[in-house]
């Protein structure tokens, strides 16, 4: 009998170590992990010794690391200071470093550093203020030839104002050259916005390396209240870097307004915000809502919107149409993923998608209480759209806890009922808790003692790679699934 239970127990070990991966060592135990950051096929970190709010961190490493390659490009050491401010897919990164000092009237440079880890210039003068940053939406892109900051004008630029349709809408384009430093400052005006539009005239969507796309919106019928809103307009455009338009596609979303009516909710613009015992999302949309996902790689747009069920067909739905990049339909697909309607008007509904290769990932996460409930994992095939919907969690409790830096801090949601109490998941955690065996094993293998901290990352391949944090002891992971 004990010899069965060994067998039993060497074989899910085997099982669960073929099942992840460590990528690499990091090189960092022993230090404060006070920066992650990953994007596409990078994760840059920050590790330092001491620091707060009077005395700057020792020993500080900035680590560039290829995900793919499963290997460090180069390591920063420093003993200023320093922040990770952008980072690109071509190894090259912008940091800002300081006095010692982290809080107002520190003393910043911003520098480019190249991609072997060399120092090539210094950031140049320019006010990013004057660039109004709208909600939700980032602000600086630091993209393969440039760094980006674009959006409306700050002079006279209200988000909440109406617009205009005789006013054309001025923004401003900034770039600085990634390899020369030269920068300039390009004024663009957008054409006025017809019909109603309660909110905001353009929203900005995404910037690529290709150029930036906004997007408007007219609703139909234009002077309906919202329950009879029966379809709307939205129209992408993309400029280049010279602040040309380049291209213009239209999108019409189209509802049986007997079964559905439009709700808001980020997506996936929309920034979460606290006051008081309130919580709210500043939204850049009105009271319709639909927002397209560009997706360069597979020459793809996805238009989302969310629904809410009118009588005898309750619930909250997300409709996702595609679209190829000359504006043809290629599928459209509904799924219900709350069985009632979300809050009052879902503002407490945040959805962004994850695209892969072979799926769009979606984790609506409703944030009306301090503990969620009912959150579901569910994604559509990029190919066919059908539908795969996991398992719904029943209960995430988010938790903060500040490291040893005070200005550093890391969150993640308690899985109440399935996985220990001092595990701590981040979105992308979460999902992968769902859609990968190999994770969900792992995960359910740990029992600590103190709380860890896993920030995940899935990449275009679906690979996952996860990042593991054990704050009290100073030792770090960095796994793949």
């Amino acid at each position: 009998m004990k010899k069965n239970i060994l067998l039993i127990y060497t074989f899910l070990s085997v099982s669960l170590l073929c099942s992840q991966d460590q990528v690499l060592d990091l090189g960092v135990d022993g230090k404060d992990l006070t920066d992650i950051n990953f994007e596409d096929s990078v994760l840059v970190i920050k590790a330092s010794e001491g620091g707060g709010a009077y005395s700057k961190e020792k020993n500080i490493e900035i680590k560039y690391i290829n995900l793919p390659e499963q290997k460090i490009l180069y390591t920063l050491n420093s003993e200023k200071d320093k922040r990770i401010l952008y980072h690109n897919q071509d190894g090259k990164i912008v940091i800002s470093a300081t006095d010692g000092f982290v809080g107002y009237g520190s003393n910043k440079d911003e520098i480019f550093i190249d991609s072997d880890g060399s120092e090539i210039g210094a950031v140049k003068d320019f006010n990013y203020d004057d660039i109004e940053w709208l909600p939700g939406t980032r602000k600086t892109f630091f993209i393969k030839s440039n760094l980006i900051s674009v959006g409306p004008k700050k002079k006279g630029y209200k988000i909440t104002q109406k617009n205009k349709g005789d006013e054309p809408a001025e923004w401003l384009l900034y770039k600085l050259n990634n390899s020369s430093l030269q920068e300039s400052t390009i004024p663009v005006k957008l054409p006025p916005v017809t019909g109603k539009e309660e909110d905001v005239g353009y929203m900005l969507m995404d910037v690529t390396d290709t150029g930036f796309y906004v997007q408007s919106k007219t609703f139909s019928p234009t002077e309906a209240k919202d329950d009879e809103y029966d379809s709307q307009n939205v129209i992408l455009k993309k400029y280049d870097f010279e602040g040309k338009l380049v291209d213009e596609i239209p999108f019409k979303i189209q509802i049986d307004k007997n079964k559905y009516r439009f709700a808001k909710a980020d997506l996936p613009q929309g920034t979460y915000q606290k006051s008081g015992n309130r919580s709210f999302i500043a939204m850049p949309t009105s009271a319709s809502t639909g927002s397209v996902a560009i997706d360069e790689k597979s020459k793809s747009y996805y238009l989302m919107s969310v629904l809410f069920g009118k009588e005898g067909n309750e619930g909250t739905f997300l409709r996702v149409e595609k679209y190829n990049f000359s504006g043809e339909k290629q599928w459209e697909q509904t799924h219900k993923f709350v069985d009632k309607v979300v809050g009052r008007s879902a503002l407490e509904t945040r959805i962004s998608p994850i695209i892969t290769n072979d799926k769009i990932y979606f984790f609506p996460k409703d944030y009306t209480f301090k503990s969620s409930k009912q959150n579901e994992v569910f994604a559509f095939d990029v190919a066919t759209s059908a539908v795969e919907a996991q398992k719904k969690y029943n209960v995430l409790k988010g938790s903060l806890k500040r490291t040893e830096v005070w200005h550093s801090f890391a969150y993640g949601s308690i899985v109440e009922g399935e996985l220990s109490d001092n595990l701590l998941l981040d979105t992308e955690t979460l999902i992968g808790f769902r859609i990968n065996n190999g994770v969900k094993e792992y995960l359910e293998s740990l029992n600590p003692e103190d709380e860890i901290y896993f920030n995940s990352h899935i990449g275009r391949d679906g690979t996952i790679y996860m990042l593991e944090a054990d704050y009290k002891s100073q030792k770090y992971k960095l796994l793949s699934f």
